[in-house]
């Protein structure tokens, strides 16, 4: 028997936002601090917002992991991509 979340309740909620979250991020842009920093804050209001949803934050950081390997497989295209403070 297949069982599914309600819509409008938490986890369709949680999944429509991971939606927006990947759409909003999906293509890494290697030079551009702003671009990761806005990553980083919107996973991280979204870890708050759905804090009791332990699957949430494993999504969040399995996007950040995901786009920094796409990211550092593309190449820097910047001198600084990369560089270690």
């Amino acid at each position: 028997m297949t069982k599914h979340f309600d819509k409008g309740g938490s986890e369709w909620a949680m999944f429509a936002d991971y939606y927006q979250l990947t759409q909003t991020y999906w293509i890494p842009e290697p030079a551009s601090e702003t671009y990761w920093a806005n990553l980083v804050e919107g996973a991280c209001a979204f870890m708050r917002k759905y804090e009791q949803i332990p699957l949430a934050s494993k999504l969040a950081l399995a996007l950040l992991d995901s786009l920094e390997e796409r990211a550092r497989a593309e190449g820097p295209k910047s001198p600084s991509f990369g560089a270690q403070a």
